[in-house]
């Protein structure tokens, strides 16, 4: 398979990916949770609001008790199930950070408790969302053979730490494992490059395309693990982070050590 086939595929499994069942285009709600009791239905007002009046007023409540989160249901006569399963009793939560989150559901509408450093919050899905077909297909540079290129891994003698921000404003600390250092426009660059636990690197940059042609707070990245020191960085695989789709996820910008100071022509656009 050559390789202008290779990315015009993956660049649409991402697109397919965006409109899936829970994905990004079927967000409806990022709702942060108060210490104590938050009411969740379709009633106006509610700390955890459902927009579909077709469901009860007041479904479920979730209990935050230090950082212990419970789902109490209140109504829905057994359609709110968890993990598949109706309850009728308290149920502890698992937030997304766990690996494993309790998924919640209530017909079209789906939930999981979130955990952004000591705030939980309950992310919300509607698959009934006409943005799921409406939304305008992702939008590309032409494949440009010149942003694949190789950098040279440098690993840290330990790991360390940046500060970031993400996009709902809360202060982050990123860690990375080592950084890559290439040339491209005939510059210097170096990005930060936290490593994923399958290996893959993970990058999070700006440069002077953001804003103009490209998302505003910049595009992510993935590469292949590095070997002997050698990585591939194929910048016509840059991608949108999911707040360019969505005002509900909390994607982290990148650091300002990832702010190149070329224009990064290639992967998505805005």
């Amino acid at each position: 398979m050559s390789y202008e086939i290779e990315l015009a595929a993956w660049r649409q499994q991402l697109d397919e990916n965006l409109r899936r069942e829970n994905g990004w285009l079927a967000l409806a709600g990022l709702f942060w949770l108060q210490q104590g009791v938050n009411a969740c239905g379709t009633a106006d007002q509610l700390p955890v609001h459902l927009p579909n009046p077709a469901y009860p007023a007041h479904v479920a409540d979730f209990i935050l008790e230090g950082e212990t989160v419970r789902v109490r249901p209140t109504a829905a006569n057994g359609q709110l199930l968890i993990n598949g399963q109706p309850i009728a009793d308290e149920f502890t939560l698992l937030p997304d950070i766990s690996g494993t989150p309790t998924q919640i559901q209530l017909g079209d509408l789906a939930m999981v408790l979130i955990q952004r450093g000591p705030e939980f919050g309950v992310r919300l899905w509607d698959n009934g969302r006409a943005e799921r077909q409406t939304f305008p297909p992702r939008l590309w540079y032409a494949p440009n053979p010149d942003y694949r290129i190789l950098a040279t891994y440098n690993a840290y003698p330990t790991p360390t730490s940046f500060s970031i921000v993400n996009s709902v404003g809360m202060d982050l600390t990123m860690m990375a494992q080592g950084y890559l250092s290439f040339t491209l426009g005939g510059k210097s660059c170096r990005l930060e490059a936290p490593q994923e636990p399958t290996g893959e690197l993970f990058l999070s940059f700006k440069d002077g395309t953001n804003g103009r042609d490209t998302y505003l707070a910049g595009r992510y990245l993935l590469t292949s693990p590095p070997e002997g020191g050698i990585v591939t960085i194929d910048f016509n695989r840059a991608y949108n982070p999911p707040c360019a789709f969505t005002h509900f996820a909390t994607c982290p910008f990148p650091p300002r050590a990832n702010y190149l100071s070329i224009s990064v022509e290639a992967g998505e656009r805005v």
